[in-house]
């Protein structure tokens, strides 16, 4: 009698389904911070004219389905009161691999904001530093995200600032190189030149 041999490392082969949208939870780590209305708006007008396109990316966990990829059409559907929506049901993942999955998802779509960003980024280096009891370097984190490696060192030191300067980032009063730049041709440039 032989038996078959289960390769252990082999994943699940993702599934796609229609699930219902009461299925279907936002996942708290979701970097994505902001979702402004207009974009919102945009996205319903031609999610109502065509629905989902493009299926959001879900995995499963205990009994509801946590969203990996596609909030905001998922938010459109529930808001346009679609019943079912389309989805690819992925295994899950801890949340060092959803973080690099979500980096990359947007490097090819439409990216996100500065300050989602460099928070998603703080939570990755963080998931690396308790894994691995070490702090990642730019490098590192310019491999797991395929950032470059200016953004890299932009996003870590921009999450230094102050909670209100990085609201005048978030809301657009003031761009983060504005900072950077201040960072790098005065901050830095007295520091090196002090006597």
């Amino acid at each position: 009698c032989m038996s078959a041999v289960v390769d252990q490392d082999e994943a699940p082969v993702p599934e796609l389904r229609r699930l219902r949208v009461d299925q279907v939870v936002p996942n708290d780590a979701n970097p994505r911070l902001d979702f402004p209305q207009d974009e919102l708006d945009r996205l319903a007008d031609s999610i109502d004219q065509e629905g989902v396109l493009v299926p959001i990316v879900v995995y499963e966990s205990d009994g509801m389905f946590v969203l990996v990829d596609g909030e905001r059409r998922f938010r459109c559907a529930r808001d346009l009161g679609h019943e079912t929506i389309p989805a690819v049901i992925t295994a899950e993942r801890s949340e060092r691999e959803l973080l690099q999955q979500m980096f990359n998802i947007h490097l090819i779509r439409e990216p996100w904001r500065d300050i989602p960003t460099a928070k998603a980024l703080q939570k990755l280096a963080h998931e690396i530093e308790v894994a691995e009891e070490r702090e990642p370097n730019d490098q590192e984190l310019r491999a797991l995200t395929g950032l470059s490696i200016e953004r890299v060192r932009q996003l870590r030191y921009v999450v230094q600032l102050p909670d209100e300067w990085q609201d005048y980032i978030r809301e657009g009063t003031i761009p983060l190189n504005f900072f950077w730049e201040l960072k790098k041709n005065v901050i830095d440039a007295l520091q090196k030149n002090r006597p």
